[in-house]
């Protein structure tokens, strides 16, 4: 996943806080023909193991189940507040402004 630099969190006391704020997040899983994506709650366990353990719950019929028993690699997406920011917001004209989502 592509992380300008200037917005690269690399503190891993930064990161778990996030999780853990924002632990409701999005698992994707590749088989390398399909991507699969769900979102889901997740239980962050930090000090469980090295590296930490996202646990969370999987519906069996839900296909990223075979995913997931390959044993292959998985994104966890957790996203903090956003919204919509109108360009009507920014100081600048309208005209030289456009909308995003921040």
């Amino acid at each position: 996943m592509y992380i300008p630099t200037a917005y690269k969190v690399t503190d891993d006391d930064t990161i778990w806080s996030f999780i853990c704020e924002h632990s409701f997040g999005i698992l994707i899983t590749s088989t390398g023909v399909e991507v699969q994506a769900t979102h889901l709650p997740f239980l962050p366990l930090r000090n469980e193991s090295q590296n930490g353990i996202l646990r969370g719950h999987i519906a069996m019929a839900n296909p990223q189940v075979t995913d997931l028993e390959a044993k292959g690699e998985v994104l966890a997406i957790f996203s903090g507040p956003h919204g919509y920011i109108s360009p009507g917001w920014y100081a600048a004209p309208r005209a030289r402004s456009v909308p995003t989502w921040n």
